[in-house]
């Protein structure tokens, strides 16, 4: 955006991302999942600077939008769900999809260290 707005670029760059994606889906709006199976996902990320990254995965329950919200003025947050993914700090993931039957998102926050991020999610169901 500093790019858009000033004509130049900002001395550090934030990170860029492709992804998320779990492995063998690629149409990301159509990813369903058994309950309590074991999937992977990865993310893409590169940083103009090199700098190194610091990844954040979790899951959380799709977030219920109530009527009359305005770009999430009154939806509640949701809180992650603990367990569920192994080496939430790594590039690459394995994880278990939640128990329950219903709507998810799994996301990931990358870090390059210099105070910039990239951010990202799949969406996904969870099916018996």
């Amino acid at each position: 955006m500093q790019r858009h707005w000033t004509g130049g670029w900002p001395a550090n760059r934030a990170p860029a991302i492709q992804g998320p994606r779990i492995d063998g889906f690629n149409e990301p709006r159509s990813v369903c999942l058994k309950e309590a199976q074991t999937y992977r996902a990865e993310v893409q990320a590169t940083d103009h600077e090199a700098d190194p990254f610091v990844f954040a995965w979790d899951i959380r329950p799709e977030v219920v939008i109530p009527a009359g919200s305005y770009a999430g003025g009154l939806e509640k947050p949701v809180k992650p769900i603990p367990g569920l993914i192994r080496d939430p700090a790594a590039a690459k993931i394995g994880f278990t999809a939640p128990s329950q039957v219903g709507a998810y998102r799994l996301f990931v926050t990358v870090k390059d260290g210099k105070g910039h991020l990239a951010y990202g999610n799949v969406p996904f169901r969870v099916d018996p």
